[in-house]
C-alpha cells in the first residue's frame, strides 16, 4: 500500500477508497494516540527531577507515572497490536496492572489464596498424569 496520496509526486500511485480510509484511520489513530505518549514523557519527567533535586518522588508522582503507563498500555494493547503482523494482543486480563505482590496480599486477606491450596492442587495435577 502507498503511503500517501500527494499528487505532487509522479512516482506514486493514487491510493484506492480502501487504502485511502485505512490511511485516514492509521492518522486519526496516530493523533488520538500521541497525548497518552507526551503523558508518560511528563510523568516520568516528574520522578526523575525530584531525584536529581535531592528529593524522593511523592505518591502523587508515582501514582500519575503508573496511571499514565497503563493508559499508554492499554492503547497499545487496544489500538497498535491488532496492527502488527503475528501480534496478539494482551488484552485487560487480572492483574495486568496490579503488581503480583499486592494480588497475592489481596487473595490471601480474602482466602482465595494460599500456599497450601496452591500445593494441593499442583499435587493432584502431577497425580492425574
Amino acid at each position: 500500500m502507498a503511503m500517501s496520496s500527494d499528487s505532487s509526486d509522479p512516482d506514486r500511485e493514487p491510493l484506492s477508497p480502501e487504502d485511502a480510509w485505512e490511511q485516514f484511520a492509521l492518522t486519526v489513530r496516530n493523533f488520538a494516540l500521541a497525548p497518552p505518549r507526551q503523558d508518560v514523557n511528563d510523568a516520568m519527567h516528574d520522578c526523575e527531577a525530584a531525584v536529581e533535586n535531592g528529593e524522593r518522588p511523592s505518591a502523587e508522582d508515582i501514582q500519575a507515572a503508573r496511571a499514565a503507563l497503563d493508559h499508554a498500555r492499554a492503547l497499545v494493547e487496544d489500538h497498535y497490536a491488532e496492527l502488527a503482523p503475528g501480534v496478539e494482543p494482551w488484552g485487560d486480563g487480572v492483574g495486568s496492572t496490579v503488581p503480583h505482590g499486592v494480588m497475592i496480599d489481596h487473595l490471601e486477606a480474602t482466602g482465595r489464596y494460599s500456599v497450601e491450596k496452591v500445593s494441593n492442587r499442583r499435587e493432584a495435577s502431577e497425580a492425574d498424569q
